[in-house]
């Protein structure tokens, strides 16, 4: 990297996606959906950055990452390169 390159981050809102069901999928995603994999689409690489909820990946992520994986063969994080921050209260 060129000390005159600049790096831009994009915060990319998840909480109004609906729930992922397939049957939504196939009948044409929801404009929430498309304008979520078009922010994604758009940028070179992806950090989460989320804590931990009940010993695990917070739903809502969850279901962000489904709709962000499908369809398989074309999902908008394919080959992009992707940071995972997360915390814990924990010990």
């Amino acid at each position: 990297m060129d000390m005159d390159d600049s790096i831009q981050f994009r915060w990319i809102e998840i909480n109004e996606l609906p729930l992922f069901n397939e049957d939504l999928e196939k009948g044409g995603a929801p404009e929430t959906v498309t304008s979520f994999k078009s922010s994604i689409q758009g940028v070179d690489g992806i950090m989460i950055v989320s804590p931990e909820y009940n010993s695990g990946i917070p739903g809502v992520l969850k279901n962000a990452l489904d709709w962000a994986s499908r369809p398989r063969e074309s999902s908008v994080m394919s080959r992009k390169p992707v940071g995972l921050i997360g915390a814990t209260p924990g010990e």
